[in-house]
Formats: structure tokens, C-alpha cells, sequence
């Protein structure tokens, strides 16, 4: 007799966090163009938010990895793990992909209004949306993927090293190279590029499942803090392929894993302990947590609604008053995509965001 499921793992709040974490992350990305950036120390502060933020989207590849193993997902059908797989990432994809080509042609204006254009847009994948279909190919290399721990921990050393060599390649070798024509615009777009993180949290989870070893935040707050610096410092400038390192490129720096991985480890550590404590707040992560990936997609087109409001008043004036706007913006756009999230969930559309239909409640609104 087969146990139920929420016998065989325990939940791990922890990781909760760090998805709710990455994901307010993600949200920064997409809000940080709206502060004034004209120069001098405004330009340097928003530019490094920017760039700091780019932990967001390595953090869900790692989680991925993580919990694919640590729930043991290898022992379903393939079908079955294919149907729930794919339906929180390539069935998404395919719905949002029309609604998020007409924000883009008339709100965002990032799709050239050609055909052409609109080609070029759905082979970057979509904006934001280029996320489902990376994660979509992470799942069908999952089933190929050793289960062991001592094949996993080995994997993980050799996949780091060999994703950092194709983000070397890509940012330093020119650009006629064989292949580098391909990763520099669709780079982020291929699994292998992703595949130390990925490797990394499959070996973490493979760890998790068998014991549960008790480490202090501290030292990863302090590599993070390390990591970030150098990212910041480190000049780029030179390389052949340097302009290919910004924007969605950004995530394929190389020294990127250096504040990656240790960020991930101290939110995941320090969280866990905080909400154990702290009734109130787990709820609150447990609910962003289960809606996340609504919040992931609607929430970029929301973004306009407060960042037009706040421009003049708040966003478009030079520090320290810009970082109010700025976080009112992030707030604001996080508030209402819950909400629209939580909208569509009570419909039969609950499928286009990954999550069965649930009938909203008096009283018992994102309960989770």
C-alpha cells in the first residue's frame, strides 16, 4: 500500500522562501528601469540592483533541481510526470504567449509591430515567459538524470564547471566562433547553459531526502556578500561579446554562481528558522509561494499601472527619494499580481498559471 505523499518528505518552509525571494527578485528586474538613471551615482545604483538581481531566475533552476529529487519525483509514470510538469511550464507558455505579444506591441512596445518582429520576439521567447521554456527542458532532462547521491555530487562539480566554460565561451570568444552566433542572442534560452544550477539542486535535494544537516546562515550571508562584490566590480568592458552580458544576457555572466549559490543557501537556512517562529509570515510566504508562478507571469504587464503613477511624483527624481517610489512600485505590482492570480485561479483559466481551481472563500482568500 502505496503512503500518502505528505508522509514521504517533509516540507521544507525554507524553500518556500527562496522561491518567494527569487521571485520578488524577478519583480525588481522588471521595475528598476522606472528610477531615474541619468547619470553618476543614480545610474550606478540602479544599474547594480539590476545586476545583483539577476540571482532571481539561477535560484528557481536550483530549486527546481532540489525539489524534483528530494520528492522523488523518478518514481512516477512518465506520463503522469510529464502532464504535471509540463502543465506548470510549457502549457503556460503557449496561452500567454498571444496575450503577452499584444502587451508588448501596444503597451511595453519591445515587439516590433511586424511581422518579422513578432517572429524574432517568439524565438527569444517571449519577454519574460523564455523561463517556461528552459524549465520545460530542465523536466525532460530530469528523466535521464542519475539518482544516487555519489553520481548526483559528481555531476553537480562536473555540469558547474562545464556551464561556466559556456559562459566564458560566450561572452569572450568572437563572435564567428562555431555555435557563438546561437548562444549569444538565444543563449539563456538552452538548458546547458543552466545545467551546474540545476545539477547543484539535484544533488542538494538527493542529500535533504536522506537527513537533514544543520548549518549556520552566517557563513553564506558573508560568501554572498563576496560574491556580490565581485560581480560589481568585476569589468566586462573588454570582452568580445561584452553588450551580450546585459539585460536577459546578464543571467550568463560567468562570476554570476558566486553570489547565486550562497544566496540561496542563506535564505534558504535563515528562513527556515524565522518562520518556524513566526506563524503570521510562514503563512504569508506559504500563499506567495503557491501563486508564484501566476505572480511570475502576469505581473510584468501589471508593473505599468503604479510605474506611470509613481514616474513623475516619485520615480524620476535622483536619489534617496527614487528608492521610496522604487519600493511602493514593487509592492504595489506584487499586491496586485496576487490578486489577478488569485482571480484567475477561481475560474476554470486556474490550468494557464499551473494550479487546480479553487472557489474563493469569505474568509479564507490564498489560504494555502
Amino acid at each position: 500500500m502505496k503512503r500518502p505523499e505528505a508522509e514521504k518528505v517533509a516540507h521544507l518552509v525554507g524553500l518556500d522562501a527562496v522561491r518567494v525571494f527569487a521571485l520578488l527578485l524577478i519583480l525588481v528586474i522588471h521595475s528598476d528601469h522606472w528610477p531615474l538613471q541619468q547619470g553618476g551615482a543614480d545610474q550606478a545604483v540602479w544599474s547594480g540592483v539590476d545586476l545583483v538581481s539577476r540571482a532571481s531566475v539561477p535560484m528557481f533552476v536550483i530549486l527546481s533541481g532540489l525539489l524534483l529529487t528530494y520528492r522523488r519525483q523518478e518514481r512516477m509514470a512518465l506520463r503522469v510526470f510529464l502532464r504535471r510538469r509540463l502543465g506548470r511550464s510549457l502549457l503556460p507558455w503557449v496561452v500567454w504567449m498571444p496575450v503577452y505579444t499584444v502587451v508588448g506591441l501596444y503597451l511595453t512596445q519591445e515587439v516590433q509591430p511586424n511581422p518579422d518582429g513578432v517572429l524574432t520576439w517568439w524565438l527569444l521567447g517571449g519577454g519574460h515567459l523564455w523561463y517556461l521554456v528552459l524549465v520545460t527542458q530542465l523536466y525532460m532532462v530530469f528523466q535521464v538524470w542519475p539518482r544516487s547521491p555519489r553520481a548526483t555530487t559528481i555531476l553537480a562539480v562536473a555540469a558547474l564547471v562545464a556551464q561556466a566554460g559556456l559562459c566564458v565561451y560566450r561572452l569572450y570568444a568572437p563572435a564567428g566562433a562555431p555555435l557563438n552566433g546561437v548562444f549569444l542572442s538565444y543563449g539563456y534560452e538552452f538548458f546547458f547553459f543552466w545545467i551546474g544550477y540545476f545539477a547543484l539542486g539535484a544533488a542538494l535535494g538527493v542529500l535533504l531526502a536522506g537527513r537533514r544537516p544543520l548549518w549556520p546562515s552566517w557563513p553564506f550571508w558573508l560568501a554572498a556578500g563576496g560574491g556580490a562584490a565581485l560581480l560589481l566590480s568585476l569589468n566586462i568592458s573588454s570582452a568580445a561579446n561584452a553588450m551580450f552580458a546585459q539585460g536577459t544576457g546578464a543571467f550568463l555572466r560567468p562570476a554570476l554562481p558566486l553570489l547565486t549559490v550562497p544566496l540561496f543557501f542563506a535564505v534558504a537556512i535563515a528562513a527556515e528558522r524565522v518562520m518556524t517562529a513566526r506563524p503570521r509570515l510562514r503563512t504569508v510566504i506559504l500563499t506567495l509561494s503557491r501563486y508564484s508562478l501566476g505572480i511570475y507571469i502576469v505581473h510584468e504587464a501589471l508593473t505599468y499601472l503604479p510605474g506611470r503613477l509613481l514616474a513623475g511624483p516619485l520615480l524620476q527624481r535622483h536619489l534617496p527619494l527614487s528608492i521610496v517610489g522604487f519600493v511602493v512600485l514593487v509592492a504595489t505590482t506584487l499586491g496586485l499580481a496576487y490578486a489577478v492570480t488569485r482571480l484567475i485561479v477561481a475560474t476554470p483559466l486556474a490550468i494557464t498559471v499551473g494550479l487546480p481551481r479553487e472557489p474563493i472563500r469569505r474568509g479564507a482568500v490564498g489560504a494555502p
